[in-house]
């Protein structure tokens, strides 16, 4: 089972991507949800998901701040969806692997195959 730690500033962009993740695939579950980076590293270390959804722009602690804060953790998967997905973006975090992007709007089809991208990357890695 995918467990998955959906982080973003926005309640309704949050309850957005968990109904999509619960409609597309019975075998993914939202472990835990965080309004912010600070709140997504504590989620991180109690439930321990094996992939973290993240914005990019939150208050205290941001999604590029969260991603290498993880990364020193755990090479955890992580799938960024924001509307601030630029080339700068991608380029601070181009040395880490196992990171996919979506732009803002998203629609079910896309999120579906990214986390099929992400769940079969964990399957292989886990061999």
């Amino acid at each position: 089972m995918l467990k998955i730690l959906v982080v973003d500033d926005s309640k309704l962009a949050r309850r957005r991507i968990i109904q999509m993740i619960t409609e597309v695939n019975v075998k993914y579950e939202v472990v835990a949800e965080a309004v912010d980076g600070e709140e997504a590293l504590k989620q991180f270390t109690q439930f321990k998901p094996n992939l973290v959804i993240t914005d990019l722009e939150m208050p205290k602690l941001s999604g590029i701040e969260l991603i290498y804060k993880l990364k020193e953790i755990e090479d955890i998967p992580i799938l960024v969806i924001s509307s601030l997905i630029n080339q700068e973006v991608k380029h601070k975090l181009h040395t880490f692997k196992n990171i996919e992007f979506l732009r803002k709007p998203i629609n079910s089809n896309l999120i579906n195959r990214i986390l099929l991208k992400l769940e079969h990357k964990l399957t292989l890695g886990e061999s």
